[in-house]
């Protein structure tokens, strides 16, 4: 009894021992678990936010309406505000990603319309534009739309009930390219300019006219040039009579309006074709007062005689005024009677106070084109019969005749005897005369060519042309090599290297030949004695006149890398056999060049010149 009572109070007791240890064991427990809690919210990684984004930033509808979806991207809450009526959104709020399904109505008016929606997140806000189309205007305007040509057109919308009323408006991002012209009872006519702009354009022109409104959407491509692949001096005169009517000589027409110097002429080597820009004519345009303009490599004649043709063919008074400008200019350079050398022309004009510039300048016949554009004038040959007046055709003809005086005083005499011309010849001596540092005074067998071939198209030449001619040609005789021409290295359609070789039947000459007598002598002492300063330079033009080599070819290089041997004339030519070889000669870059030698009086002395002398009874 007393046994089983002890083993009740026992097994009681361990009952509520261990309830006891539970009661512990989960109380410890949950304080374990709010601190392992309180760790792990501590060490949380944060939560990436995702960006606003769109897949759309703008949607466009056509006058019936529909649906359209747009993607939302965002790790919050975004709703979407400046809804117009006209457009339904399913859902206009929500979070995180989601599509959202645009509903656009019909469009009942005439007019398009247009909402910038706004979606924002909290955070940030982005826009969409939403547009929709309005009804067909083809019972206002007679179109809707325009793809104007690239070169410019005119082009015309009819108003279905008259212009009475009618008031239109064009962009002014577009109002550079697009201008109305006029308006009659039915129509409106406008202009869309010549697309310099290298880009495609696009502007709407909004027309109202009482309740009635509508759009016209002009399109206009940059243009593309059919001639971009000439060059200037190649193309600007021989392009087919109606070319120098359309929108792109019109367009080559401004680019030379704007190229032309405040004093009358042209900078040189310049592809006056090329398509400016409005950016690139403003920066021409502030290079008006430069005193650049030239008569050397084709310039301002060939540009004179290109708006002569342009006015022939468009009345523009601006292009008529450019080549008046310009015959001032020529007449206005030409040297006076303060001068030796009066009747010739410097290179540049206005002077520019430095010998090269401002020698009388045959060099790349510069002369003898300025007088035959004269010649042309005075005449008033096609080309400037609607431009030039009796007066001015007389000024020219006094130009022109003092130009030829000046040839005929410049030909150069040794010991008396008449020879041959040089590139450059003293204003005020008239002694052939320094070019560039690799031409030194010579004769010239290329513009002295020329000049021999100007001279002989003179018509009822005066004995003293007649006698020039004469003695240039049996100049020309005297120290020709015959039986040699000059051979182009061609390898992959490019010039790599010039060779003489033996060829029957042809002459050569020298692009610069040495001069003699009386005159090397005087004209190399000059020149040892006024502007040089680079020693290696004296010595190489002291050492380059050689008395005993008068009239033999020589040939000039000159090198950058090599200071101490810039400037050195030779007297061989690698490749020619007809001469002795010295330690140094011309390398195969510089013959491919520099045309040191060519065949260039040959035409003229075997053809011209005996139909010349039976012409003029000799």
């Amino acid at each position: 009894m007393k046994r089983d009572l002890y083993y009740k109070l026992i097994n009681t007791h361990k009952v509520e021992l261990s309830l006891i240890t539970i009661m512990k064991i989960l109380r410890l427990n949950f304080f374990f678990f709010i601190l392992i809690s309180v760790v792990l919210t501590g060490c949380k990684t944060k939560e990436i936010e995702v960006q606003l984004n769109l897949s759309k930033d703008n949607i466009h509808f056509n006058v019936s309406g529909g649906t359209e979806n747009m993607d939302i991207t965002t790790s919050r809450k975004w709703d979407i505000t400046n809804v117009p009526a006209w457009l339904t959104l399913s859902p206009s709020t929500g979070s995180g990603k989601q599509t959202v399904a645009m509903t656009s109505s019909a469009n009942t008016s005439s007019t398009a319309r247009t909402a910038t929606l706004k979606i924002t997140d909290g955070k940030t806000s982005k826009e969409i534009i939403v547009s929709q189309d309005g009804v067909s205007q083809t019972a206002f305007l007679s179109q809707t739309t325009l793809t104007a040509n690239p070169s410019g057109q005119v082009a015309a919308v009819t108003i279905k009930n008259g212009t009475v009323g009618l008031k239109y408006e064009i962009p002014t991002a577009a109002s550079s390219w697009i201008s109305i012209l006029s308006t009659d009872a039915t129509t409106i006519s406008f202009n869309v300019k010549f697309n310099n702009s290298k880009v495609s354009r696009t502007a709407q022109v909004k027309f109202t006219q009482g309740t009635n409104t509508g759009t016209l959407q002009i399109t206009q491509e940059p243009f593309q040039s059919t001639i971009a692949n000439l060059k200037w001096l190649s193309l600007a005169l021989t392009r087919p009579a109606a070319w120098y009517s359309t929108n792109e000589a019109k367009e080559v027409a401004e680019n030379i309006l704007i190229y032309q110097r405040t004093a009358g002429g042209w900078p040189k080597n310049i592809e006056m074709h090329w398509i400016l820009t409005d950016t690139q004519k403003d920066s021409v345009t502030a290079l008006k007062a430069n005193h650049d303009a030239i008569f050397d490599n084709g310039a301002t004649t060939t540009e004179m005689q290109f708006m002569g043709k342009m006015y022939n063919a468009v009345k523009d008074e601006r292009y008529r005024a450019a080549v008046s400008k310009a015959i001032d200019f020529i007449i206005m350079a030409q040297y006076g009677s303060a001068y030796k050398g009066e009747g010739g022309w410097p290179q540049y004009y206005p002077l520019k106070g430095y010998a090269y510039y401002d020698r009388i300048t045959f060099n790349d016949n510069a002369i003898t084109n300025l007088l035959r554009v004269l010649r042309l004038v005075y005449q008033k040959s096609e080309v400037f019969s609607q431009i030039v007046n009796d007066e001015v055709a007389t000024k020219a003809k006094n130009c022109f005749d003092r130009g030829v005086k000046c040839i005929l005083n410049c030909q150069v005499k040794e010991n008396g005897v008449k020879t041959f011309w040089a590139a450059q010849h003293d204003e005020n001596t008239l002694d052939p005369a320094v070019g560039r540092p690799h031409e030194l005074p010579s004769y010239s067998g290329m513009e002295g060519s020329d000049i021999l071939k100007f001279l002989m198209e003179i018509e009822n030449p005066s004995q003293e042309i007649k006698d020039a001619v004469v003695a240039a040609v049996a100049w020309l005789e005297k120290v020709k090599v015959p039986n040699k021409k000059v051979e182009d290295i061609v390898s992959g359609g490019v010039i790599v290297d010039r060779q003489i070789v033996n060829s029957t039947g042809n002459d050569l000459w020298g692009r610069f030949m040495q001069i003699g007598g009386d005159v090397g002598p005087r004209v190399y002492s000059k020149l040892l004695n006024s502007y040089l300063t680079n020693n290696s330079y004296k010595q190489n033009v002291s050492s380059s006149y050689d008395a005993s080599k008068t009239w033999k070819f020589i040939y000039g290089i000159y090198d950058n890398t090599r200071p101490e041997c810039m400037y050195r004339y030779l007297y061989v030519y690698e490749d020619a056999p007809f001469v002795n070889s010295l330690p140094v000669s011309l390398d195969a870059e510089r013959r491919k060049s520099y045309q040191y030698v060519g065949n260039w009086p040959q035409n003229t002395i075997k053809t011209l010149y005996p139909a010349w002398k039976t012409k003029n009874g000799l």
